[in-house]
């Protein structure tokens, strides 16, 4: 089990982008509402930006060896 710091992310009706605080969580709890949850690429990510309207995850940031210091948006 990996625990992730999760930022997310939602828009009102006026369009204005809202955050809540970070919060961290296992990887069995994502993977339950991120609908793209496949389509990442898990190797060295710690932390996650959701989007809390389209259920997706919008952002990937990490660090491995092989790719050192990355962030990947989706």
């Amino acid at each position: 089990m990996k625990i992730y710091r999760v930022t997310t992310v939602y828009y009102d009706n006026k369009n204005i982008q809202h955050q809540q605080s970070e919060v961290s969580m296992v990887d069995s709890d994502i993977k339950n509402f991120a609908k793209n949850y496949n389509e990442i690429d898990w190797k060295g990510v710690n932390n996650i930006v959701y989007n809390k309207d389209s259920r997706r995850i919008i952002q990937t940031g990490g660090y491995s060896s092989d790719r050192g210091l990355f962030c990947d948006l989706y």
